[in-house]
């Protein structure tokens, strides 16, 4: 069977955008946000606009001070809300690739990314 090819066109980004990919360890969420960032960064021609940041990179850099009981697991989410807050200010697509199982630390992320436009 043929299938159609793919419209190739170029895709603007206007403003930044954050995108929280959760689920449970090794089902696809970095692989997926890679795919996507590979996706945006043809479908705009800059490679600089889409921004992946991913559990396991950010636990050994930004938070490898923190541990996984319930406030270190809430305060990990909060700052990585923070970090993509600051990157779509620059204008910047970003794809969060976290466990974060907990509903009260995602909605507090997305309610500082509300608040911040």
């Amino acid at each position: 069977m043929q299938h159609a090819p793919l419209i190739k066109q170029k895709v603007s980004v206007e403003k930044g955008a954050t995108y929280w990919l959760t689920g449970l360890s090794g089902c696809g969420k970095s692989t997926l946000a890679e795919a996507m960032k590979a996706h945006l960064d043809e479908a705009t021609g800059n490679a600089s606009r889409v921004t992946c940041l991913d559990g396991d990179v950010i636990r050994q850099g930004l938070n490898a001070g923190l541990g996984f009981t319930v406030e270190d697991r809430a305060e990990n989410i909060r700052r990585i809300g923070e970090v993509a807050k600051l990157l779509n200010a620059a204008g910047q697509l970003v794809f969060c690739s976290f466990i974060s199982p907990e509903a009260g630390p995602r909605d507090a992320a997305r309610a500082t990314h509300e608040s911040a436009g």
